[in-house]
């Protein structure tokens, strides 16, 4: 099974929206630090995405540091 951390770093390096949204399930929800929510739903998800992956062409993920601990992730990411 191929590891869905990397799916989702791969698709984001290669701006690709369908791919990198697929990623993620249907109620996704990405809040800010301090718990406040800046979307809901992979519609508004792709649409934020797609717009962002469109106005920076040069746009890169480089993951220093990565910990996995369970079904948990977290990375130190370089963008």
């Amino acid at each position: 099974m191929r590891d869905p951390v990397e799916a989702q770093l791969e698709a984001y390096n290669a701006r690709d929206a369908e791919r990198f949204v697929a990623c993620f399930t249907e109620d996704v929800v990405v809040e800010d630090a301090a718990g406040t929510r800046l979307l809901a739903g992979r519609e508004a998800f792709h649409a934020s995405y797609a717009a962002m992956f469109a106005a920076h062409p040069a746009l890169h993920c480089r993951v220093v540091t990565r910990l996995r601990a369970g079904a948990f992730v977290v990375d130190e990411e370089r963008v």
